[in-house]
């Protein structure tokens, strides 16, 4: 696995853009079941909300029957629980109706590059990696998860693309075309066919 460099102190740590990979505390949190590697990415993407179980259900296990699909899900929050070594429950939170994560021991680079974009951030603090698609290989779990994640892809590829041209404008104005180069390079590679991206790169490589 690639060395994942840490976004900030938190219990959990997710990184979802290319394929999801977890840590708590540091250490890899292993998840093989593809299901509750959904589930957990779900429950990343929007901390400290409940989610009802029968939405859960819904969302990842709609072919089951009722009572199926609630087992389904009782057997994956255990398995997601134990991965994270949380048997007190202080950052899983399931009860009876409802699942959440626990909001501040939560830290993901998505939610990381919302921050930033949105100015709730440092925007000289460096996001990880951003490479590859969001939740990359995590497809075919049920259309309604396949539809959620492709609709976060989209958003999420226009915020890192928005990112990039803010970095990039940021280095231009501190005389730094190099790097201004590169934050549009990369926004280029999220959005290869943005004509202004790349007219704005030919500037860049004009001034230098």
């Amino acid at each position: 696995m690639q060395n994942r460099q840490p976004i900030a102190p938190a219990s959990l740590e997710a990184f979802l853009f290319g394929a999801p990979a977890f840590f708590k505390n540091g250490e890899v949190v292993v998840l093989p079941e593809r299901k509750n590697r959904a589930l957990l990415s779900y429950l990343v993407m929007s901390p400290g909300i409940p989610h009802a179980r029968e939405r859960l259900v819904e969302f990842i296990w709609p072919h089951s029957t009722s009572s199926g699909g609630r087992a389904s899900l009782r057997q994956a929050l255990s398995g997601v629980r134990a991965a994270l070594d949380d048997t007190d429950g202080e950052l899983l939170v399931a009860n009876r109706d409802a699942v959440s994560l626990q909001a501040d021991g939560v830290r993901s680079d998505a939610g990381l590059l919302e921050c930033l974009v949105c100015g709730r951030a440092d925007v000289a603090q460096s996001v990880p990696e951003l490479r590859g698609t969001f939740l990359d290989g995590l497809t075919g779990i049920s259309a309604a998860f396949d539809n959620w994640r492709a609709t976060e892809e989209a958003r999420l590829s226009a915020l890192a693309v928005r990112y990039f041209r803010q970095m990039a404008e940021k280095a231009a104005v501190d005389q730094h075309p190099g790097e201004a180069a590169a934050f549009l390079s990369r926004a280029l590679e999220i959005d290869p066919m943005d004509e202004a991206l790349t007219r704005r790169l030919m500037q860049v490589y004009v001034r230098q």
